[in-house]
């Protein structure tokens, strides 16, 4: 590096305020000379020049390059997680921390058994990616920003190998960093829309995010919220069981939900429960809300479904995020039926920690009965198709 560049280097990194180490400084202004083991093939050939090399030539940021930089660089740490799930996402475009788009293709592993976009893996996608509008500045610590709320309205089905964009842009934020996102799931080819979406992120200390959680509920309430799993199945919950244990599929999301053992079943109201493994965490150790989303996605659609011809699909789906939880923690997922019609049904989810009682989160969706396409019925039999 010459003279000038250094320079060069010293004054933007001055005007951006950057307080890292030196080498940390070089490794964020000349990404494609020291990480270019990180970037993946989907990004094509590296450009002629760095995102240093645009400063010095243009003297303004490239907030594309540097949020290709960050997203690069996380990419490595999502491998034995569940946001091994968005590592199919390309970074398209950003503009001054307010919007951001990302593209991917749907892919057969996304998908339920009607060979579309699963429920599960859309919320996701959009939980993990739209917090991404608020990346930090150019040297400045990476803010942790948590998930409080998720809202999404399922507007049209996205068929595999379709190519969908993720649009985002902030729509109000606060001084206590409560951070307000709407977004939506288009299709590239002439923006149709498929999940309109909503999301309420609140910055919180890193080491909160990182501690032990510590939340604790009364022995009383305790012994009132957990349920025994040693409860007698009736012949509905062994029914159950086998429709939950056959809509398991190692080639499509459903995988996921699975994991989640049926413990009973009675009329609108069932209960599952899970030993939380690292495969449910994000980069951070903790439960990602995107695995929390997809359990009351799933569970919620397959509670009180009495006729075994009605397959049910989701409408809209909100989560409220309550607390974290960790590798080892059992939890239990309780739902609800709340109203049912002919074609409709709302159905309402609580999950909480086993043991402790602590409420992880809360959640409601609405579901649509439809008939099952032959291919599903042929396949899959009785395994309730949104599963």
């Amino acid at each position: 590096m010459s003279q000038q560049e250094v320079n060069c280097c010293q004054t933007y990194l001055q005007t951006t305020k950057c307080n890292n180490s030196p080498r940390e400084q070089l490794q964020f202004l000349c990404p494609y000379s020291l990480h270019a083991h990180l970037l993946p093939e989907r990004f094509g050939r590296r450009p002629h020049h760095s995102l240093f090399h645009t400063i010095i030539m243009t003297g303004r940021r490239d907030e594309l390059a540097e949020l290709k930089l960050k997203w690069a660089n996380f990419l490595p740490t999502f491998e034995h997680s569940f946001l091994k799930e968005v590592r199919m996402c390309t970074p398209l475009a950003i503009k001054n921390n307010q919007s951001i788009a990302f593209e991917f293709t749907v892919l057969p592993e996304m998908c339920n058994i009607f060979k579309t976009l699963h429920g599960g893996s859309a919320a996701t996608i959009i939980d993990t990616l739209m917090g991404w509008t608020i990346v930090a500045e150019p040297g400045q610590p990476h803010p942790f920003h948590v998930t409080t709320d998720l809202d999404l309205n399922f507007l049209n089905g996205v068929p595999e190998g379709e190519k969908v964009i993720l649009r985002a842009r902030v729509v109000g934020r606060n001084a206590a960093g409560v951070v307000v996102i709407d977004g939506q799931l288009v299709r590239a080819s002439d923006g149709l829309v498929y999940v309109d979406a909503k999301q309420t992120l609140m910055h919180v200390d890193s080491g909160l995010i990182r501690g032990k959680n510590v939340t604790k509920t009364k022995k009383d309430v305790v012994q009132k919220m957990v349920e025994s799993s040693e409860m007698e199945k009736d012949l509905r919950t062994e029914r159950f069981n086998r429709l939950w244990r056959s809509s398991y599929s190692a080639d499509l999301f459903t995988k996921y939900p699975t994991m989640w053992k049926l413990i009973y079943a009675k009329p609108g109201a069932n209960l599952y429960e899970i030993q939380i493994t690292q495969e449910a965490t994000n980069s951070l150790g903790i439960v990602h809300g995107g695995f929390i989303a997809t359990a009351i996605d799933s569970c919620t659609c397959s509670t009180a479904v009495t006729n075994k011809d009605i397959y049910r699909v989701s409408v809209a789906l909100h989560v409220s995020y309550l607390a974290q939880s960790r590798v080892g923690d059992i939890l239990q997922l309780r739902t609800k039926t709340i109203n049912e019609t002919d074609s409709r049904a709302t159905v309402s989810a609580t999950i909480f920690n086993k043991l402790t009682g602590a409420k992880i989160a809360t959640g409601y969706q609405t579901v649509a009965d439809i008939k099952p396409p032959a291919h599903t019925v042929e396949h899959y039999g009785d395994s309730k198709a949104h599963l």
